[in-house]
């Protein structure tokens, strides 16, 4: 189990909720965003006590050291993280469904509210290298961000109405043909972190591939998605001046494709449809040389019912200059 490719084998899917920290962050409702415990045969758990009570009632391991000692084990991870910002993360072991399956869980504070995240692995796993399950498993190596396998999960299981971004970097190609590929990556944790500290309760981001960045918007106001996109381009525009002075001649900047989401629409579309739209969405910003390209929820419809997207993918991509 020691190497990545293993670990994006076993894993299975994963659960991402927040639980506010002004009272009992232990006892307090769990409210959940992405995915929910129904996909394992579970209930969706009220609260992390419920969680913690459901685990220890039916672990080998929570049974040696008794559900009072493992309680309390979770008790002082989350009051770490709750009243120093401590981030980690500890294996969950539930061996009650029709195999053993662990839940990894990761929690980190951020605005109040302690976000958690549940990674389900089809096997069991010992108690050691969390961080290296975690880097294999849903984070990519070189930005810390989600990586694409952790997006097409989320995708997959959205059921929120709101925005998929994605943006990618203009002329990257010469950046790194220009000033090597070390520079380039540089360039790529620069945005990374950039986007992790600007992050909320009201996005998630992840780097797709490559130069390809994809933000998952939580909300319906257009305003706010565009605010998000605004302050993308400001930074990439002034990053040259600042985390990148060395290098002279440099120039950064970005083409945005913004999709509209209705997950509660009765013609919801899948996985795939959403990916190829977004898409779109961004080559024609691109190919006009804007900033962003916008698709509603209508036109995407629309756009379908054509059946004309993997010709017009294709078309465009061809004139584009990457």
């Amino acid at each position: 189990m020691g190497s990545a490719k293993t670990t994006l084998e076993v894993i299975q899917t994963i659960v991402v909720c927040s639980i506010s920290l002004s009272g009992d962050a232990f006892a307090a409702p769990i409210e959940y965003e992405l995915g929910s415990f129904t996909q394992f045969g579970l209930p969706n758990y009220p609260t992390l006590q419920d969680v913690v009570r459901a685990i220890a009632s039916h672990s080998e391991v929570c049974e040696g050291i008794g559900y009072n000692a493992y309680c309390e084990q979770v008790r002082r991870s989350l009051k770490g993280c709750a009243e120093e910002g401590i981030s980690g993360g500890m294996i969950l072991p539930l061996d009650h469904v029709d195999k053993p399956r662990n839940f990894l869980m990761q929690f980190a504070r951020k605005e109040g509210k302690m976000h958690l995240s549940f990674v389900s692995f089809g096997e069991k796993l010992g108690f050691t290298d969390i961080d290296t399950y975690v880097a294999g498993a849903f984070k990519d190596r070189l930005t810390g961000l989600f990586n694409f396998s952790t997006l097409q999960n989320h995708v997959e299981r959205h059921h929120r109405d709101g925005f998929f971004c994605l943006f990618d970097l203009n002329k990257f190609k010469d950046i790194n043909d220009r000033y090597g590929h070390e520079v380039g990556d540089d360039v790529l944790r620069y945005v990374a972190s950039y986007l992790i500290a600007i992050s909320s309760n009201e996005e998630i981001f992840y780097r797709r591939s490559g130069d390809e960045f994809f933000i998952n918007i939580l909300g319906t106001d257009f305003n706010y998605a565009m605010g998000i996109i605004d302050k993308i381009e400001a930074y990439l525009e002034q990053m040259p001046q600042t985390s990148l002075r060395q290098y002279p001649g440099l120039e950064c900047s970005a083409s945005f494709g913004l999709l509209e989401v209705r997950a509660h629409s009765e013609k919801r579309l899948d996985t795939e449809s959403y990916m190829k739209l977004v898409d779109l969405a961004m080559y024609q910003a691109k190919a006009a040389h804007k900033k962003c390209h916008y698709i509603s929820y209508e036109d995407s419809l629309g756009i379908l019912k054509r059946g004309d997207l993997d010709e017009r993918l294709n078309a465009i991509a061809k004139t584009i200059k990457r």
